[in-house]
């Protein structure tokens, strides 16, 4: 793992003001660095090339897959960082699956329309309009999450997953700093 730490936080816009921004505001009150998304960044830089960074300076990503992860190609694009990252040794990665079984095959939720996979339409229309390498990067990056043991977030328990995770990361990066 890198030295140093910290925690991004990769999930959907429309998630952000709820249990991730709750988790991320705990982390720094803990004194750990985290960074979510765009709203976390400098203004006036490049946003892909700032989310590339702070997800190569942190140790650690939390991942919130829900039904709606497919819809943002550019959030895609950040999980297939992450699993590059986590490949090279210098990365963890934490996946909560919100409304979403970790038991599903992800990558069936993607192209399998009749397993009424949440993914199954974002990625029609992304075969049409990206490469065959990126599409396939991105399917191979969500299977790649679904095999991670991971919190399954459901309704009612979001206090209780937020304290395990925050805990959990709060021990772990102190003893690695």
């Amino acid at each position: 793992m890198a030295a140093g730490g910290g925690v991004f936080i990769c999930c959907c816009r429309e998630l952000r003001s709820g249990f991730p921004d709750h988790l991320c505001a705990g982390l720094r009150e803990a004194g750990l660095t985290a960074v979510m998304g765009g709203g976390d960044l400098p203004k006036g830089v490049n946003l892909r090339d700032a989310i590339r960074c702070a997800i190569e300076d942190s140790t650690f990503s939390v991942v919130i897959l829900s039904p709606e992860f497919a819809s943002s190609q550019f959030r895609l694009d950040e999980l297939v960082q992450i699993k590059e990252q986590h490949a090279a040794g210098t990365h963890a990665c934490l996946p909560v699956f919100f409304h979403i079984s970790p038991d599903d095959d992800c990558a069936t939720l993607v192209v399998d329309s009749g397993s009424g996979g949440c993914f199954h339409d974002c990625f029609n229309r992304y075969k049409t309009q990206f490469t065959y390498r990126r599409v396939h990067a991105w399917i191979q990056a969500i299977a790649w999450l679904a095999g991670i043991s991971g919190w399954v977030l459901a309704a009612g328990r979001s206090v209780s997953i937020y304290l395990t995770i925050h805990t959990w990361l709060r021990f772990y990066l102190f003893q690695t700093i």
